[in-house]
């Protein structure tokens, strides 16, 4: 239920970083120029984690290594991972699984698992197990799930972008989904993961809690096995063909950037979370945004400089 009471100029920004930040990254700046921008985008998250939730400071992390890695393996001129960034992340990343599957008792305000490290990693490769738990909750949650009013939830995001805002509710007299968990999203939106946690959960859910999604829940629920089948085959082609774009113009790079924000939490998130950016009015201002003011600079100004000074000696 928080709502925020910064500006709306903040709050437009604010939506907008991300796609700014990816923007500058396909202009393929250089190493020492990404590393200040790259820090801001991971501090970021910690806001969140310090109330909780672990997931975006796991995916900033995510999404600047692979920066990295596509740079390195793109470019022959420059090493983005040489020995110092090499041995940063085999020392970090057992300590940040570690530090994780603590924070996950600290959180709750419990005790952490007993057994020092060996007890805390043993806790966390147990606890990859939750990701089966929610398929096997959703599977049997599904018929409850199909009496609900929404239609498809694969392409729920965008269901939702269009019909569920302001303009399109009031002309169509749709309900507001509102924000946070409630019966309405649960029941007459396109997001499965609200759905299928309130199926399962009843007033649990409305108290906070929640399952999130999958798209092979998603799939499956739509359009059976060949959906899961056809849906893992597209993701693959997909993450092949980001790849291939990455260097391909500044345009295709900002796309492929700000979809690896997100396309690796596809497994645990709704199926369309990842690319629905793509006709959100905040990405598109940002790239006019950014195209116009690159022209402005790159412009040449000497015509006008020479004919303003021409005028003033005549004058």
């Amino acid at each position: 239920s928080f709502q925020t009471q910064m500006p709306a100029v903040i709050r437009a920004f604010d939506t907008m970083m991300k796609y700014f930040l990816c923007i500058f990254l396909a202009t393929m700046p250089s190493k020492s120029m990404t590393f200040i921008p790259l820090c801001l985008y991971f501090l970021s998250a910690v806001p969140s984690l310090l109330i909780g939730i672990r997931n975006p400071i796991v995916l900033n992390a995510i999404f600047i290594f692979l920066y990295y890695f596509l740079r390195d393996v793109r470019e022959n001129s420059k090493k983005w991972l040489g020995y110092g960034e090499k041995v940063f992340i085999i020392l970090m990343a057992p300590a940040a699984v570690l530090f994780l599957g603590a924070y996950n008792y600290i959180r709750e305000g419990s005790s952490v698992a007993a057994g020092g490290v060996i007890g805390l990693l043993l806790d966390f490769l147990r606890k990859q197990g939750v990701s089966f738990n929610v398929l096997r909750i959703a599977y049997d949650s599904m018929p409850k799930v199909r009496s609900f009013e929404a239609g498809n939830y694969t392409f729920g995001d965008f269901t939702d972008y269009f019909l569920h805002n302001d303009l399109v509710e009031g002309l169509l007299g749709l309900p507001d989904l509102g924000t946070g968990n409630n019966v309405v999203s649960a029941t007459q939106g396109h997001s499965f993961s609200h759905a299928m946690s309130y199926a399962a959960m009843g007033d649990s859910y409305l108290e906070g809690h929640g399952y999130g999604s999958s798209f092979i829940l998603e799939t499956f629920f739509d359009f059976g096995w060949l959906g899961v089948v056809l849906g893992a085959l597209v993701f693959g082609f997909l993450t092949i063909l980001l790849v291939r774009w990455f260097q391909k113009g500044w345009v295709a790079g900002t796309i492929t950037l700000v979809s690896l924000t997100s396309l690796f939490f596809v497994p645990r998130a709704s199926t369309t979370s990842w690319i629905v950016f793509i006709v959100t009015a905040q990405f598109l201002l940002a790239m006019i945004f950014s195209y116009v003011m690159a022209q402005l600079c790159v412009k040449s100004y000497t015509p006008l400089v020479s004919r303003s000074l021409r005028v003033k000696r005549l004058t």
